[in-house]
């Protein structure tokens, strides 16, 4: 399977959209600057080992350099 990467992966959508993947089979990583969504709402997610999840705000090139 593949890795796919989800941009603020740490709302509802986005929460939802990476436990369908993983539980297909695929590595996820979330890139969220928490200003809307919350680590909480990621729940089990981030005991998978298929998840990764970094505190960036993918509008600044640096940081998700």
């Amino acid at each position: 399977m593949g890795l796919h990467l989800i941009a603020g992966g740490a709302g509802f959508i986005g929460v939802n959209l990476a436990r369908a993947l993983l539980d297909d089979g695929h590595e996820v990583l979330v890139f969220d600057d928490l200003s809307r969504g919350s680590y909480e709402a990621m729940g089990s997610l981030v005991q998978h080992n298929g998840f990764t999840f970094r505190q960036v705000d993918c509008s600044d090139p640096e940081a998700v350099d």
